[in-house]
């Protein structure tokens, strides 16, 4: 929706129709859920300067429910559907031909887990408060870049539990990054010479955070040769991923 040429409103939504059945190893239905409703998102967009963009975002989505693990008591148990809600703030700056994106967003969703008592179940809230800074496109007429970080606070909130509550999401890190950028080399018409890196931060192993794994950071680089064959539009390519063999 237009209002003006500084104002405008991007309305979306869905319907959704979840159903789950739960069957013990005898093959009797031991539990099932029927849940339907609407998903939609509101983003109402602002432009002071022509490029220029503002933009504030509301989401909220109806999803299925998680699947217990193997180690649970109620294994292979998929739990009722719930609702996760975002706001998410931001601005888009287009330079040239780069576009950069900058975004201050929340997530809230029930959170399952197995619980002290051997039970997968909801048990307490995730939240997911972030900053995403992007930048896409060409920075001169010869080198492309598309890369990006975010900063992530993923914790588990209003658990039973004190051991767990206000820690750290499982296999969620703080900090991510990746950078790709892409040279056309000026003295081969249609080839270019590519790299890549990609970090990622440590993340917790367990939900009282008593064990970690450190970060890593992984590197890739290539070539590509663009030519026409058979009167069709041809590219060969040669990359290498993880040079360094990172595990």
């Amino acid at each position: 929706l237009q209002f003006s040429p500084q104002w405008s409103l991007l309305l979306a939504g869905s319907e959704s129709l979840l159903n789950s059945s739960n069957y013990s190893k005898t093959g009797s239905r031991s539990s099932n859920s029927a849940n339907r409703g609407f998903s939609g998102s509101a983003s109402l967009k602002y432009k002071p300067v022509d490029p220029l963009t503002l933009y504030v975002t509301y989401a909220d989505s109806l999803q299925q429910g998680d699947t217990a693990s193997a180690t649970a008591n109620n294994a292979g148990a998929i739990l009722a559907p719930y609702r996760s809600r975002q706001v998410e703030v931001g601005s888009k700056l287009a330079v040239n031909k780069l576009l950069l994106t900058a975004a201050l967003f929340q997530i809230k969703r029930p959170f399952a887990y197995t619980n002290a008592s051997g039970d997968y179940a909801i048990d307490g809230e995730q939240r997911n408060r972030g900053l995403e800074l992007m930048a896409d496109g060409d920075l001169t007429d010869r080198l492309h870049l598309f890369g990006g970080m975010t900063w992530l606070d993923p914790r588990l909130l209003d658990t039973a539990s004190t051991q767990t509550d206000d820690k750290q999401i499982v296999g969620l890190p703080r900090y991510t990054a990746s950078l790709f950028a892409a040279y056309d080399l000026p003295m081969f018409s249609g080839t270019d010479i590519h790299g890549g890196i990609h970090y990622v931060g440590r993340r917790t192993t367990d939900n009282q955070n008593d064990g970690w794994v450190s970060s890593y950071t992984t590197l890739d680089a290539g070539a590509a040769y663009k030519t026409r064959m058979f009167d069709t539009a041809t590219t060969f390519r040669l990359d290498v991923t993880n040079l360094t063999n990172r595990h």
